[in-house]
């Protein structure tokens, strides 16, 4: 096998992808704790927004996105299993949306420009495993009670 190949297949394991999706979950907590301003850049079709953004908003969005959080943004964080997400505005008339970020969705996290923490394996998700706002929803068990026995 190719070195190059044998790399990717490491980087494509499942129990490294969860290893690292929990590490990235810690260390956004942690940093949340000791400092007041995360810099991250995302995979931007795992990036879930409420309400949903404008198309000419989103166009303008490749495949990476760089949230910049601080001040009030910073300040709405909050965690949850699989994802977190934050209050930000959006377009020239700064229409305020809920982010919804899965962990595994976030490719480096900086902090004053200095990296703190890379995700290697984030670079291989597949474009069609998009987490959709219900998903994330349904993830948390306590809003199960919103569902239909049959949707569980």
């Amino acid at each position: 096998m190719p070195k190059n190949q044998n790399i990717i297949k490491i980087l494509k394991n499942p129990k490294l992808v969860n290893l690292q999706q929990f590490q990235t979950k810690e260390m956004l907590k942690l940093l949340y704790e000791i400092t007041d301003n995360i810099d991250l850049i995302v995979i931007s079709w795992f990036v879930v927004y409420e309400p949903e953004l404008k198309q000419s908003i989103l166009d303008k969005y490749k495949q990476k996105i760089k949230f910049i959080l601080t001040n009030y943004t910073f300040n709405s964080i909050k965690f949850q299993e699989n994802h977190f997400s934050f209050e930000a505005g959006f377009g020239t008339e700064n229409i305020g949306h809920i982010v919804k970020v899965p962990y595994k969705a976030v490719i480096q996290i900086t902090n004053n420009n200095y990296i703190v923490y890379i995700n290697s394996t984030s670079v291989f998700l597949e474009k069609t495993t998009k987490i959709s706002s219900k998903e994330i929803f349904r993830q948390n068990i306590t809003n199960n009670k919103f569902f239909k026995e049959q949707e569980l």
